[in-house]
C-alpha cells in the first residue's frame, strides 16, 4: 500500500510547473535585491534628486495668496 502511494507520488507531475514558477520568481526576487544592494546608495541618491527638483518647482508655481 504505502510502495503503490509512493510510486504515484513520483509518477505525478501536476505540481511540477507551480515549483518551476516558484523558483523563477525567487531568482527574481534574488537578482532584484542584489540590484538594490550594489547600486542603493546611487538609487537613493537619484530619488531625492528628483524629489527635490519637483519641490522646488512646486515652491516657484505656487501662488500666494494675500492673508
Amino acid at each position: 500500500m504505502v510502495r503503490m502511494l509512493l510510486n504515484r507520488l513520483l509518477k505525478e507531475e501536476d505540481g511540477q510547473g507551480m515549483v518551476e514558477y516558484g523558483l523563477i520568481i525567487a531568482g527574481i526576487a534574488l537578482a532584484v535585491m542584489a540590484v538594490i544592494w550594489a547600486f542603493g546608495d546611487e538609487i537613493k541618491a537619484m530619488f531625492e534628486s528628483v524629489s527635490g527638483d519637483f519641490s522646488d518647482r512646486v515652491d516657484e508655481t505656487t501662488p500666494v495668496t494675500p492673508g
